[in-house]
């Protein structure tokens, strides 16, 4: 009887450990809106194991691994100088 309870302990934890890391893996995705990683973390948590390995099939396929974003980084915003029509980028 140990051993039974044991076993669910044991395969609990393991599937807690899963939800905990595809759940990191969502938030720290940079190719999804927040809209569409609130969608993914509704799919992992309401939908029991299938969920889970949906939204994993789904960030391994994905492309290039999740990666912090640099924090020095500064998105153009379209209002500086445009490059040369001459390839000089405006040197």
């Amino acid at each position: 009887m140990q051993a039974h309870l044991l076993l669910i302990e044991v395969l609990a934890g393991s599937a807690l450990l899963l939800y905990a890391y595809v759940t990191a893996r969502v938030l720290c995705a940079a190719q999804y809106t927040w809209r569409q990683k609130a969608g993914q973390l509704l799919l992992i948590w309401l939908l029991p194991l299938l969920g889970v390995l949906l939204v994993h099939a789904f960030l391994s396929v994905g492309g290039e691994p999740a990666r912090r974003r640099d924090a020095r980084f500064t998105p153009d915003r379209g209002d500086g100088p445009s490059v040369g029509t001459d390839g000089s980028h405006g040197f």
